[in-house]
Formats: structure tokens, C-alpha cells, sequence
């Protein structure tokens, strides 16, 4: 090829990348869908139903109130009982949006199927879970005192249950000059039914004073269905729901409390004068995972 030729190939050529370039493939148009997040759990106090409008606007600074869809009709149903949920806002600093089981009539009972069906101005909904069998902490022992930091949790097998979430709450600290009082949370997942820990440390933040039973770590295991691992863990879109995004799921929770020899622990000190014993106890929240995932 001459040069001639070679000049005119190269022409060609770049024209019709330079065509190629500017004729990108058309976006897929987007479909306004419902997206919803819903974990029921037994003895929780208030069920609740989160429905929300999904938004093509991913760019866009977007009040998450204006996506709530306010007039859905949600109901959960079982072979027992058939619930209609109520629109409610919470009373947390964001003033959630949220569906929920006003007069507490839903019981969730372990090992039973539960029925979402949501009707919307866009269409309806479905989703189905099976609660997970109830299960119980075996080792350490509710109560029991322990003398090492390094520790192993064992509980027993629940049927329907896919994973394990678990987190020990040290015991409460507060910081001297402020009135909060928290307990650091150690979290983990498993797909099995034992895992060694270790009780938190406070040993680098001297500017904090252990509250009340300096001593007492409270241990908490969720067992979750199929729907909540498939959402959580393995990342899927919809779990649960015949269509839409977001998660219908359930899960069971057992609690213990184990104490840590104070002789054993050089890091806990004396109660500061004028300290007050103050526990987060049952109201801690044991489903912070959850709440990451927006649940």
C-alpha cells in the first residue's frame, strides 16, 4: 500500500470510529416500580412495611418523603389472622415514613407463613416468608461468668433459617462532660451455628467511664429466612416480592448476658461520683445490620 492509499485507509478508518463514537447505544427507558422492605420478627414491638417509589434520578439530591407512597394499602395475612397496616410517622429525628401494625394485632409466630400484599396507584404486589424456627444461645450460659475475653458462642440449629447475624454489646460507657451513654457492638455473620469472639476493649479510651454493672456484655443472635440472606448477603434485588425491588423477609432472635470477672480486667474502673447506673438493656437495638440495609 502506498502512501497515497495508506492516507486515504487512515480517512476511512477514523470516520467511521468517529461515527461509532457518536452513536451511543440509547439508555433502556425506566419504569416506575415499588420498592419495599419489610422484616418481620416476633415480639417486635410494631411490624412495619416500608413502600417507597423507585426514581431514575440517581444524580439528583431526592427528599426520600417524596418517594413514600403514601396511599398504598398494605396488608400482611396468615392461615390465622389478616392485617390491614396504617400509615404512621416516626417519632426518630427523621420523622420516618412508615406502615404499621397500629394496634399490634399481627403475631408473628416461629415456623408459620406470612402474605404481604400491597395495592399502589402503579399496580400490586406480593411477597411470601417463612418465619424461622425459634432457637436458643447453648454456650456461654445466660448469666454465666466468664474469665477470658476470647469466647465461643454456640446456639442451636434452626430449621428454615439461612444465616446467623450476631452482635455483643459491651457494657455501657459514658464520656465524661455528656449525658449519652452506649455500648460498643462487636458484629459478625455466619452460615454456621458457633463462632469464636472476643468481648470489646476500652483500654485505649481512657476519657470513658463504664456506667452501672461494669461487667455485663449482652450477646444477641438473629436467625434469618431465605429472603433476608438472599437480600443481604448474596445481593439480590428482589427477595420475597413477585415484582418490584426490596426484601419480604423474616427473622427469630435470642439474647443472653454473661459477666466478665471484674479481677480479670484491669480496665475497669470505679463509678465517677455522682454517675447514675443507666442500661440500654432490651431497647438496644440488636438489628443494626438491618438498619445498614435500610431495613
Amino acid at each position: 500500500m502506498n502512501f497515497d492509499n495508506k492516507i486515504t485507509f487512515l480517512t476511512i478508518l477514523l470516520g467511521i470510529l468517529s461515527f461509532i463514537s457518536c452513536d451511543s447505544p440509547s439508555e433502556p427507558e425506566f419504569h416506575n416500580e415499588i420498592s419495599v422492605s419489610c422484616i418481620l420478627r416476633p415480639y417486635l414491638h410494631y411490624q412495619r412495611v416500608y413502600v417507597y417509589y423507585t426514581t431514575d434520578r440517581i444524580n439528583e439530591d431526592i427528599v426520600k418523603d417524596s418517594l413514600f407512597v403514601r396511599n398504598a394499602k398494605v396488608t400482611i395475612s396468615s392461615v390465622r389472622q389478616t392485617v390491614r397496616f396504617s400509615y404512621h410517622r416516626m417519632n426518630d429525628y427523621q420523622k420516618t415514613k412508615v406502615f404499621i401494625d397500629k394496634d399490634e394485632k399481627l403475631i408473628v409466630i416461629p415456623g408459620e407463613r406470612y402474605q404481604l400484599h400491597i395495592e399502589s396507584d402503579i399496580g400490586e404486589m406480593n411477597g411470601e416468608t417463612l418465619v424461622p424456627s425459634e432457637f436458643h444461645i447453648v454456650e456461654p450460659a445466660d448469666s454465666q461468668v466468664v474469665r477470658s475475653r476470647n469466647i465461643t458462642i454456640k446456639w442451636t440449629g434452626v430449621e428454615n433459617s439461612f444465616w446467623y447475624f450476631g452482635n455483643i454489646l459491651s457494657p455501657a460507657i459514658q464520656q465524661i462532660g455528656y449525658s449519652s451513654v452506649y455500648r460498643k457492638i462487636v458484629m459478625f455473620n455466619t452460615s454456621y451455628t458457633s463462632i469464636s469472639s472476643t468481648l470489646s476493649e476500652y483500654s485505649e479510651m481512657e476519657h470513658l467511664y463504664y456506667v452501672g454493672d461494669s461487667t455485663r456484655y449482652t450477646i444477641k443472635i438473629i436467625g434469618v429466612d431465605k429472603n433476608v440472606k438472599n437480600n443481604i448477603i448474596d445481593k439480590i434485588d428482589c427477595c420475597g416480592l413477585d415484582s418490584g425491588y426490596g426484601i419480604f423477609g423474616s427473622a427469630v432472635i435470642d439474647s443472653i448476658d454473661v459477666f466478665l470477672r471484674r479481677n480479670d480486667d484491669n480496665n475497669l474502673g470505679k463509678l465517677p461520683s455522682g454517675y447514675k447506673e443507666w442500661w440500654y438493656g432490651d431497647h438496644c437495638n440488636a438489628d443494626l445490620k438491618f438498619q445498614a440495609n435500610g431495613i
